[in-house]
């Protein structure tokens, strides 16, 4: 028990950020600017206006082929496969943690019983 409990700080340690430091403003925007500039829309610079035309050749619209039968079957056998797979991994992962904490449990029983 008392390495479960020490390998579970390393991998804490591990999955921490090794390193953060404060950033100053000297940059000329914030990072909220920066992600959203779209909120800091100077009012007094005007913005360019768009125009949209339409060409003589016009806009043709050709619907997606609808799938045959075989197709169909072929797809819903591989999502069947994906989700099998999905179960037999979560399956397996839970085991792994009972087995887990089921050795651990019994060895500190053990070591305490002696």
């Amino acid at each position: 028990m008392r390495y479960l409990v020490g390998s579970m700080c390393v991998l804490a340690l591990l999955a921490s950020p090794l390193g953060a430091s404060a950033q100053t403003e000297k940059e000329g925007s914030s990072r909220l600017e920066r992600w959203h500039p779209e909120a800091f829309v100077d009012p007094s610079k005007p913005e360019p206006s768009l125009e949209l035309e339409l060409d003589s050749s016009g806009l043709e619209v050709t619907p997606a082929a609808l799938p045959t039968p075989e197709e169909r079957r072929r797809q819903e056998a591989n999502q069947r496969k994906k989700r099998n797979v999905g179960i037999g991994v979560a399956v397996i992962l839970i085991v792994g943690v009972v087995v887990g904490v089921a050795a651990g449990v019994s060895v500190s029983r053990i070591k305490k019983s002696f």
